[in-house]
């Protein structure tokens, strides 16, 4: 498709650290729509998942440093956006590299950036981010959004941060403590086989949630754009949902009413640490976001996805690429170990019971996904912490091979 003169000398050199995720490859579709020559750093070996008109760059960002010219050599950025910066050591790390090769960093921040215990309203991007204690991942963005604020840049380099609420899309399904990427039907699963799923306190709390398509055009609205220079940006959509309307709405797109168990989030808490976190610093506090300075930025933006839309495109999206990366047992184990503690204590003659136990949803499980269910549905912790340090020392042997 041909482009306007006026956009196409408007066109930016743009490179995404990361790129390929839920939300990077929404953006690296719009900014490509616009003209823009984008360029993906990725450590995946080719480049044939990238769209036509992307350019790849292979390189892992954590030892980038070592090898910057073989991997950069000369090139000049106008926009770099940073989706991998989770700590300041990362954020450091990526400034090294690229505070003199580009004119505007874009640091992917988190609206998790704000302490929301006590928060009433709408949150505005002047208000204090100072990061949930509960949260490490909160505290983490909060800490990097200060350093970079902080940060001596030269007179022709500007940041701009922006920070997401839940966003959704293709590979994901925007509930609060879900599988990893890329395994979101083994939600879809539970609900179609009739299997519980896990609602903490009655599904009160609201949520923001937003289409990784509306985020893309928002975020590629702020590149270049002289209102974004040295700016914080809520980047999310207008008007928040309970969890329990979400719950309903993805039970309609799947035409299957989802049953559902209420546990107090603190009790949820207790009972599986690795959700803590998130569940008690994010998930159970109202999240609710003023984007009238994003409005400001960027007029013709408007967030146009509905989440019945959205989520119509995600399940679409599973059964036509059969179900991407399949099911997640270890996450389904650990909601039944969940549920079934719960009800064993609060209503120990539910049918319910009988069924939080293995299931197939997809008819093609191996040896290796029943011992995984198996494990953390049953077993005590000290044997999932031992199966834990083993398949992350297995994963990381497949990354040294891959790169050897």
């Amino acid at each position: 498709m041909s482009l306007p003169k006026e956009e196409k000398s408007a066109a930016f050199r743009v490179l995404l650290i990361g790129g390929t995720g839920t939300i990077g490859s929404d953006v690296l579709m719009r900014s490509i729509e616009k003209g823009h020559r984008t360029y993906v750093l990725n450590r995946g070996r080719t480049k044939k998942e990238l769209p036509e008109g992307a350019f790849f760059l292979q390189g892992d960002i954590s030892t980038l440093e070592d090898r910057v010219h073989s991997v950069l050599g000369d090139l000049q950025f106008d926009v770099v956006v940073d989706f991998l910066s989770y700590s300041v050591s990362d954020l450091a790390r990526t400034l090294r590299i690229f505070e003199r090769r580009c004119r505007q960093l874009i640091f992917i921040s988190s609206v998790g950036a704000y302490d929301r215990r006590n928060a009433q309203g709408k949150l505005r991007e002047d208000m204090p981010a100072t990061g949930n204690p509960v949260w490490e991942y909160s505290v983490n963005k909060a800490a990097c959004e200060h350093f970079l604020k902080t940060y001596q840049f030269s007179d022709d380099v500007s940041y701009t941060v922006v920070r997401p609420a839940i966003t959704y899309g293709n590979t994901r399904i925007p509930y609060g403590i879900m599988p990893v990427y890329g395994y979101h039907w083994t939600f879809a699963g539970r609900i179609l086989a009739g299997k519980p799923v896990f609602l903490w306190d009655q599904g009160k709390a609201l949520a923001t949630v937003m289409h990784t398509e509306d985020f893309a055009y928002a975020l590629v609205d702020l590149f270049g754009n002289p209102k974004a220079k040295n700016e914080i940006f809520n980047l999310c959509g207008d008007e928040p949902l309970s969890w329990r309307e979400i719950l309903s709405i993805v039970g309609k797109v799947l035409n299957c009413e989802p049953l559902t168990v209420d546990i107090p989030s603190e009790y949820a808490a207790g009972t599986l640490p690795a959700i803590r976190g998130i569940l008690l610093g994010d998930r159970a506090l109202d999240a609710c976001y003023d984007n009238h300075k994003l409005k400001e930025a960027c007029p013709d933006f408007s967030a146009s996805v509905s989440i019945s839309e959205g989520l119509e495109r995600t399940v679409k999206y599973y059964r036509e690429h059969h179900f991407l990366k399949g099911i997640d047992y270890q996450w389904d184990a650990m909601m039944d170990r969940l549920i079934a503690g719960y009800l064993r204590k609060k209503n120990p003659g539910t049918p319910l019971l009988s069924r939080l136990v293995f299931f197939d949803y997809l008819g093609n499980a191996t040896w290796r996904d029943r011992f995984l269910y198996f494990v953390y549905r049953y077993m005590p912790s000290f044997v999932q912490k031992t199966v834990d340090v083993s398949r992350r020392a297995c994963r990381k042997a497949g990354r040294f091979l891959i790169r050897k």
